[in-house]
């Protein structure tokens, strides 16, 4: 552990993050204190080390393989926002089926839909008289059902 308290200023003094009288206060720490001083010494020096470093060049191709890439983006951004539309569409579609099946029926309607025979099952004749042809269909097909049981 370091006893100076200054070191903490002295990466921001050297990357010129500090106001101007920050930079004037660091600077006259510097010359009092030798630890600072060898430690922005060993900052500057690391600095030129990267600065002169030379950094590989690119292959021939990475360039031709970035601009091929780039320009398959915009293909590849709008076909996900078509497949994502598409599935909120068929969502939508499927929640609106699913409340017209359950809200959407109105039961005067669907008995006019049903066929006589089926109505004469569903409220047979009040008289009790099943004279007609499709009544006596309908106490048929509940006899055939019940296993002849009335």
């Amino acid at each position: 552990m370091s006893a100076c308290h200054g070191l903490e200023k002295i990466a921001l003094y050297h990357d010129g993050r500090l106001s101007l009288s920050e930079q004037r206060d660091v600077e006259a720490h510097l010359l009092i204190c030798s630890e600072c001083a060898n430690e922005l010494e060993d900052l500057e020096l690391i600095s030129k080390e990267f600065k002169s470093a030379r950094l590989p060049g690119a292959s021939p191709g990475l360039v031709d393989r970035l601009h091929s890439r780039a320009a398959d983006l915009d293909q590849i951004l709008l076909t996900r926002f078509v497949a994502r539309l598409s599935a909120i569409a068929a969502a939508a579609l499927v929640a609106i089926g699913i409340c017209l099946s359950f809200f959407g029926r109105n039961p005067v309607s669907s008995r006019a839909a049903l066929a006589s025979w089926e109505q004469s099952a569903i409220a047979p004749d009040l008289n009790g008289s099943s004279s007609s042809t499709q009544g006596q269909f309908v106490e048929f097909v509940a006899q055939d059902l019940s296993g002849g049981r009335p």
